[in-house]
């Protein structure tokens, strides 16, 4: 699968700090930041690019099995626990102590019938985790000093594409580091996905985030994907027509309009 992982990330330690209402996971001595909660409002999310993340929601409706691919702090993992009620999200980290901090300084509920989080390593649990049965999975892995993802080999996205259901799924992947293994990982993507790759707009903090189709081509009218946009945007106040309503020569890639 080409899922080793150096050395040293599985010892990493976890570090916290606050500032201006909103508290910060670090992995090592680092200062990246892994994860965010602004403590009067412990419901959203914070970070730019962990919204982006959830923009698949333009194009499927909530599956009943999710994989998050990466804890870090559980913001994701919180997140579709109190907005997706009708999914299961299946958390995959290595790291006791990151697992440990979601937990206890992040809110993270603990496990439920719509919540697991599994202490494995994400590569090694590609190699055995059931096929077709996920409608999404969420990749964010990073290791503390945050050069680039941890796993991005074509094994790698080709596991997680098996993931998903013939019927239709999404690979979202949160895309961080040197623009060099940015473009590498991007190519990686669309040779797995057959080009079906859409990228959102760079945040500020200088993530991308990359979302691959599987299975048939989605057919939604472009009225239709613009109401559904504007639905998310009103329920949960992000720019999701700006992050997706490009124009029909992007999105034929992925949809018939």
């Amino acid at each position: 699968m080409g899922s080793k992982r150096p050395p040293q990330s599985a010892s990493e330690s976890v570090g916290l700090s606050e500032e201006f209402g909103v508290r910060y996971l670090h992995l090592g001595d680092t200062p990246w930041v892994q994860s965010a909660l602004r403590l009067d409002q412990p419901d959203q999310l914070e970070l730019e690019y962990v919204r982006q993340m959830t923009a698949w929601l333009g194009f499927l409706h909530a599956p009943p099995r999710i994989a998050l691919l990466g804890l870090g702090g559980g913001s994701l993992a919180r997140w579709n626990w109190r907005n997706l009620r009708a999914s299961k999200t299946i958390a995959l980290e290595h790291n006791p102590a990151v697992i440990l901090a979601a937990r206890t300084m992040f809110g993270l509920p603990a496990d439920g019938p719509r919540l697991q989080v599994l202490a494995q390593d994400a590569g090694q649990w590609l190699g055995g985790a059931p096929a077709g049965t996920f409608g999404v999975v969420l990749v964010d892995l990073y290791d503390g000093q945050a050069r680039g993802p941890i796993l991005e080999s074509e094994a790698f996205y080709q596991g997680c594409r098996n993931l998903l259901s013939d019927s239709g799924g999404i690979v979202v992947c949160n895309l961080f580091g040197d623009p060099r293994r940015l473009g590498r990982s991007v190519k990686r993507l669309r040779r797995v996905f057959a080009g079906r790759v859409l990228l959102l707009p760079p945040t500020h903090e200088g993530n991308t985030v990359a979302l691959a189709f599987h299975g048939p081509l989605l057919r939604v009218a472009t009225s239709a994907l613009r109401c559904r946009l504007e639905f998310l945007e009103a329920r949960f106040g992000w720019p999701y027509t700006a992050w997706l309503a490009g124009p029909a020569s992007v999105l034929a890639e992925h949809i018939t309009i």
